[in-house]
């Protein structure tokens, strides 16, 4: 498509999250299209799941919500869109009397915090996404283990998370700008159906090297922080689902 049309953008929709609790593996979709999109050099976006259908799909929770959209922030997706409303396969954010159902304040909170990172993430070019696991486990398709170099930045010798399922583990995204800094955003892959971020809540911590200055992207107000680096390491204590933006300075 990229090469035949020549559109402005390539995006492109996958619905994992299944009425049986289950999560199906998106995570090669998005990969091609990430991949397919840079080596064109145009803006990749993705519909998020927003409904639930007759095929099985279900309508997202919280933290359903919030994984399926830091996921490809992480891979430097720079659209995001949703379903509002849908007459065929409601119920979705909004019924048919005009109603505003719970994900529509889910996503109203997200899309605050999506706005003030994506002020940054808009300007940055997306190097390489990586799958964290704590256990080891079998790494889901398309996706590759996290490895010191990973994205070319060398400053982070380890990442340690509290362990948990497949596909509810984590992932990280590496980034640079025009002026070659380095960004990274970690994603808490925790997630569930009927489960909250707060209920999904983990920690990942990144071992940093002594001369590693970091600075966290506000997702509240979209401005850089300071991090403090205690003993070589910072701790990230992420709601589920949900991904910080970092940049090193």
């Amino acid at each position: 498509f990229a090469s035949e049309i020549g559109s402005d953008i390539l995006m492109y929709d996958r619905y994992p999250f299944r009425k049986d609790g289950s999560t199906k593996n998106f995570f090669d979709k998005m990969m091609i299209v990430r991949r397919a999109a840079l080596e064109h050099g145009i803006p990749y976006w993705t519909w998020i799941q927003s409904y639930e259908d007759h095929k099985g799909t279900r309508i997202p929770s919280e933290s359903d919500l919030r994984m399926h959209v830091f996921t490809h922030l992480a891979a430097g997706y720079t659209g995001i869109a949703y379903y509002t409303y849908d007459y065929e396969r409601a119920p979705a954010m909004i019924d048919l009397q005009n109603n505003p159902q719970p994900l529509y304040y889910h996503a109203r909170k997200l899309n605050k915090e999506i706005a003030h990172l994506g002020a940054v993430l808009k300007k940055l070019t997306s190097t390489d996404v990586r799958y964290i696991s704590a256990n080891k486990q079998q790494i889901p398709a398309g996706l590759n283990p996290w490895t010191r170099g990973a994205g070319g930045e060398l400053r982070i010798v380890d990442i340690n998370i509290a362990s948990g399922k497949l596909l509810k583990e984590g992932l990280i995204g590496f980034f640079r700008d025009d002026h070659n800094r380095s960004y990274f955003m970690a994603v808490n892959l925790n997630h569930g159906a009927d489960m909250s971020a707060d209920n999904a809540a983990r920690t990942i911590t990144l071992q940093i090297q002594e001369n590693g200055s970091v600075s966290r992207i506000n997702r509240s107000t979209g401005k850089a922080e300071p991090v403090a680096v205690c003993n070589g390491a910072i701790s990230l204590n992420l709601p589920g689902g949900t991904g910080d933006l970092y940049r090193f300075e």
